[in-house]
């Protein structure tokens, strides 16, 4: 009587839901159990490149590891591979980075208070107000690295490459950025060439490559904490 009706009929699936025998209670619950379990899913990354990191940090291989707020303070990651590690608001106070591999990494908003980067390899990296007071950046390369509004108070910078690198706002009060064989003039034109300074803050603390100027290159001189006491 109704042959459109009866083809269709004929010709109709049932959905995936009919076949697996879920009502319309149980597929709403399957559906928000699977909404819950995506933003879990991603802590397993982390979970893992956190253990890794804490556990097995020395000369580990972290490049690019999601490391976002990673509890990793008093860790040992000397020569680890943190290539574009996202290392934001991570705690690494006190913790052993030395010839790490962190080019291109992001430690925005990091604690590196007290932490050890010698000879650690940082191109291009952000520190972008991260905490690295008192850190030891000894013959560190940070060719390129934004330390905008980052801490560097009595941080160890003795021929550090800050090639290129931008440390407008930042603080280097009682910071030492010395070298170890001092040249004159041609030892800070070398390490300092196209350093941005302006707006960092230093004390009568600060040590100076001989011959560079930190005011002419906008660094702005502000008393000690010994003499604002």
């Amino acid at each position: 009587m109704f042959p459109c009706l009866a083809e269709r009929s004929a010709t109709h699936k049932p959905s995936r839901a009919t076949r697996l025998g879920l009502n319309g209670r149980s597929l709403c619950w399957a559906t928000l159990a699977g909404l819950l379990l995506i933003p879990l899913a991603g802590l397993v990354p982390w979970g893992r490149a956190v253990l890794i990191a804490k556990y097995r940090g020395a000369e580990a291989e972290l490049a690019g590891a999601p490391l976002v707020r990673a509890p990793l303070a008093d860790t040992w990651l000397a020569g680890a591979n943190l290539r574009r590690a996202d290392l934001r608001f991570a705690d690494l106070s006190r913790s052993i980075l030395g010839r790490a591999k962190l080019n291109g990494a992001d430690l925005s908003y990091a604690n590196l208070r007290d932490a050890d980067l010698m000879v650690s390899s940082c191109e291009e990296a952000s520190f972008y107000y991260a905490d690295l007071s008192n850190a030891c950046l000894l013959l560190a390369s940070l060719q390129g690295v934004d330390l905008r509004h980052a801490d560097l108070h009595s941080a160890n910078l003795v021929n550090a490459d800050l090639q290129r690198a931008d440390l407008r706002w930042s603080n280097l009060r009682g910071a030492d950025l010395s070298s170890i064989h001092d040249y004159g003039d041609d030892s800070a034109e070398v390490r300092f060439k196209g350093t941005l300074f302006f707006g960092a803050t230093y004390d009568d603390t600060t040590i100076w490559p001989t011959g560079f100027d930190p005011r002419e290159a906008g660094a702005v001189c502000v008393a000690s904490e010994k003499a604002s006491q």
